[in-house]
């Protein structure tokens, strides 16, 4: 155990860019806004092999300045005879480290100038051997004197080629030497750069992937440019999305494979038995636990979609899977979820309430009922192909009792027959202008038009879920009570009020209680004739009416109301025990 800990602390505890003998790669993390992000921390995984867990780790410091030691790679990549990194930290006082590494061993000069070309100082003045050096400015002159504050250039030449650089020195103040210009060189092998996996997560920013970090020992990491995380929508995906796509950006690849990959290892550490390990140790756990495990909960709350083989652990065999399906989604040996949509998106709505949908696909399909239906109704028909041709998102449930109250403040059907007052129970006794007012405050809390009520078309669309029989599940109405709460198995039996959502089966697309429950209002005004001649991509229904839809029927309704595609003729003033809404949501 002792063995593993001290395995697991080499590759987690903090790198010191003190590090005799070790090779660099620099850079600094920074918000969109410029802003420097400190105590980021910078992890570099190999591609190839990673159950090694993070090859190089650092933190940013004050200025978002980072520098990743190489040491363990076991190799130097130099693309040129010679490098020169950027100086970190940068802006700096009292001093900053210039990184440079040589091919071959050669002639020297590294010098300071200023703005107008003069010479401040002489860092490095010699022959040097083949490796990695790093020369300390502490901000003083050739003669000892403190450099005002400004920016300045420094300048490598090594046997008559060179480099350059800046820098910023904040307020002129002189720094404190504490001897010795250069590092201890280390041999190189030379070797052309290679490509890994780059991971930074920190306080208040989502975290940064780059899956093809060029690694070039001395040259700057560049800018790192992450989002503040308060910039993002009051969104998250509980147990949705894409499954396998962890990052949330709308593919599985080796970002989503590195960042299983960082999780796993913040798994390792915890499971470490802290009776095993001496004091020093214990305390790196400790502290790394207490900074991390935070950073790991708020930044990889989707990590349930790692699990693309579908056996209940998010695991190596899962970073595999993933590798390979971003080189070739066609793979036979891969699990056959991964890739696919699993689950819903949830919400958050003012009020801390929240609103879980499902993502339902474009499509074709037949609206309407054909003359052969049992309880068909005239204005069903005639069926006609209907094209959807964006995709959406659609309430898993009808809108509830919570989640009404916490976004309008109000509880219409307290005190009202036939309904119990009960937070995950359906909002009713909300008319189609009630359900406008909803809307307008969710939009208004997200800044932006996201939430609307579905269209006739949208709504049968997602209700069928790909059927044309009398409900989605089918022709038989015994199966009916499986699904819904309607007059049989609610108002005849004297459950005379609409149940809580959620309680019967789904139909084929993951939508509860799309049948009976409470009418769920549309955005359309009603025309019993519309079908005659609605156009066949997405219908927007009458241009006017005096009447608004409802779809789906009630739980005082019989079992001809609860069929797909049932029309409801309603008064948008409309206010009673079975009526309620189901909302979509554009993204």
């Amino acid at each position: 155990m002792k063995s593993l800990a001290t395995c697991l602390l080499g590759l987690l505890v903090f790198v010191s860019v003190g590090t005799a003998e070790a090779s660099l790669v620099v850079g600094q993390v920074r918000l969109s806004d410029g802003q420097p992000v400190a105590g980021a921390q910078v992890m570099l995984f190999d591609l190839a092999s990673l159950r090694r867990g993070a090859v190089a780790q650092a933190t940013t410091d004050a200025t978002g300045q980072f520098a990743l030691p190489l040491a363990a790679l076991g190799w130097s990549a130099l693309s040129h005879s010679f490098v020169l990194g950027p100086n970190y930290p940068n802006p700096f006082n009292p001093s900053t480290l210039i990184p440079y590494e040589l091919a071959a061993a050669g002639y020297v000069r590294l010098e300071v100038f200023n703005l107008l070309g003069q010479r401040v100082a002489a860092l490095v003045d010699g022959a040097q051997p083949a490796g990695a050096h790093r020369a300390r400015w502490d901000g003083t002159d050739a003669t000892g004197r403190a450099a005002a504050a400004g920016v300045y250039v420094y300048r490598l030449l090594v046997d008559g080629a060179q480099q350059t650089g800046r820098m910023v020195l904040v307020d002129g103040q002189a720094g404190v030497p504490i001897g010795g210009a250069e590092v201890k060189a280390r041999p190189t092998a030379g070797a052309s750069g290679s490509t890994y996996g780059l991971v930074v997560v920190g306080e208040g920013m989502m975290p940064y992937v780059d899956p093809a970090f060029r690694v070039e020992v001395g040259l700057a990491g560049g800018d790192l440019v992450v989002e503040g995380s308060a910039e993002l929508p009051r969104m998250k995906v509980a147990a949705g999305g894409l499954l396998g796509d962890v990052n949330n950006d709308g593919q599985v690849d080796v970002s989503d494979a590195l960042l299983v990959m960082m999780y796993l290892v913040l798994l390792d550490v915890a499971a470490l038995d802290l009776r095993d390990l001496d004091w020093r140790d214990r305390m790196d756990v400790v502290f790394f636990l207490e900074r991390y495990s935070s950073l790991a909960a708020a930044n990889l709350n989707r990590v349930d979609l790692g699990d693309v083989d579908q056996d209940g652990d998010v695991d190596f065999d899962d970073v595999h899977f993933m590798l390979t399906y971003s080189i070739d989604p066609s793979n036979p040996t891969l699990p056959a979820g991964i890739g696919l949509l699993a689950g819903a998106l949830v919400a958050s709505l003012p009020g801390g309430a929240e609103m879980a949908f499902e993502w339902i696909e474009p499509g074709v399909f037949q609206m309407g009922s054909p003359s052969s239906e049992e309880g068909r109704l005239d204005d069903e028909g005639p069926v006609h192909e209907v094209e959807i041709s964006e995709g959406f998102w659609f309430g898993k449930y009808e809108v509830t009792q919570e989640q009404w109250e916490a976004v309008m403040g109000t509880t219409p059907w307290s005190r009202k027959d036939y309904v119990v007052s009960d937070p995950s129970h359906p909002a009713v006794y909300i008319s189609w202008h009630n359900v406008q007012a909803f809307i307008h405050l969710l939009n208004e809390a997200a800044g932006d038009s996201l939430y609307r009520l579905p269209s006739e078309a949208e709504w049968e669309y997602a209700c069928r879920a790909g059927s044309t029989t009398r409900w989605s599940f089918g022709d038989d109405e015994s199966q009916l009570t499986h699904y819904a709460w309607y007059h049989d198995n609610a108002w005849y039996v004297g459950e005379e009020y609409a149940h809580a959502v959620g309680q019967k089966k789904p139909n084929a697309w993951g939508l509860y209680d799309m049948h009976g429950n409470v009418w769920e209002w549309v955005q359309d005004w009603y025309d019993g004739a519309y079908y005659n001649s609605s156009p066949r991509v997405d219908p927007p229904g009458p241009s006017s009416g005096s009447r608004r839809v409802g779809r789906g029927g009630d739980f005082i309704g019989y079992a001809q109301a609860a069929r797909s595609a049932f029309r409801g003729n309603l008064s948008p003033d409309g206010r009673y025990a079975g009526l309620g809404v189901r909302l979509l949501r554009i993204r």
